[in-house]
């Protein structure tokens, strides 16, 4: 375990999240690989020579050092952020969901949010210290997405009492569910089976995990287990949609001169670049540069590797 293995292990969650689209269960696959870079570049950086030896941890062994620890050590001795740490404690559940076999519950925002703020990690990480600055610093690479404000309870209930008069699903488009709020007011909420589930599926909704109420329902002894999977299961698919739908249609394409500039950039450039090197040449921000790269590997102008000497993910444009 070294950072040359870590930096391998975040390209290929790279090339991953490249073939993922919008797919739930390959933007876990994704997420993974990346956060298992991360933690074993933590646990390299903890084994630092630099740190004296009283002090120094054997944080290669999973067994002596669990996660929680980890990121305990990586506030301490490498100053994270409070920030820091709860951006990545968030990342590490989304990963367990997935590893449990529950359908990922983020978007491909997050993953690639994730993916670079590992990457801006692997860049910058400095020696470690014990001296910890006031105001300890963060990355400052975008979190989780996540509702500007939260749902109101009480008006999504009221809402979802409309249905009692055949307006149904209305609490689903309050709760930023179009696509099966749609279908729930064409179907009777599913012949208002739906319609009753969601009674309990509310506050979940609301934030956005629905888990803890299937949860709940397969410790019920007395209700069919496999019933209740199935029915996760077409819930789950159903969110997908929601999340991925609307996206689609409203996705805004990269404007056709911006792409030309980025080509040019990349001629210029050998042909390859890196993502901070195309922000730094096109002047463009990073998110739409990122847009910019998504779109020239979906058009085959480009495809992704890493560099043979440090491993860091390049982009290899076909020009």
């Amino acid at each position: 375990m070294n950072i040359d293995s870590a930096k391998k292990k975040l390209a290929d969650g790279r090339l991953s999240l490249a073939k993922a689209g919008d797919d739930p269960d390959l933007l876990g696959v994704a997420l993974t690989k990346i956060h298992a870079a991360l933690e074993d570049a933590c646990r390299t950086w903890l084994s630092d020579s630099t740190i004296v030896q009283s002090q120094r941890f054997n944080s290669q062994n999973r067994a002596q050092v669990s996660w929680k620890e980890l990121l305990a050590l990586m506030s301490r001795y490498y100053q994270w952020s409070d920030r820091d740490v709860e951006y990545v404690r968030r990342m590490n559940s989304l990963r367990n969901q997935t590893a449990h076999g529950e359908e990922f519950q983020g978007k491909r925002q997050d993953v690639e949010n994730y993916a670079s703020y590992v990457e801006n990690l692997f860049e910058k990480q400095k020696q470690p210290t014990l001296e910890t600055p006031a105001a300890a610093r963060s990355w400052n690479v975008a979190p989780l997405e996540q509702k500007t404000e939260p749902a109101n309870l009480w008006l999504a209930y009221a809402l979802w009492g409309l249905g009692l008069f055949g307006m149904n699903g209305i609490h689903r488009f309050y709760l930023g569910r179009p696509v099966t709020g749609a279908v729930w007011l064409f179907s009777y909420g599913c012949l208002f089976i739906g319609q009753l589930l969601d009674l309990f599926l509310i506050p979940g909704m609301a934030k956005g995990d629905t888990s803890e109420f299937w949860r709940s329902l397969r410790n019920n002894q007395s209700l069919p287990r496999n019933a209740i999977d199935i029915l996760q299961k077409i819930f789950a698919r159903l969110d997908s949609f929601d999340r991925n739908v609307p996206k689609n249609l409203l996705r805004d394409k990269p404007d056709s001169n911006a792409m030309h500039k980025l080509l040019n950039v990349a001629a210029a450039n050998g042909k390859v670049l890196s993502m901070g090197q195309a922000v730094l040449a096109t002047g463009f921000p990073p998110n739409e540069v990122e847009d910019l790269l998504n779109e020239a590997l979906r058009r085959g102008l480009a495809h992704v590797g890493n560099d043979p000497e440090s491993g860091a993910v390049r982009y290899y444009f076909d020009i």
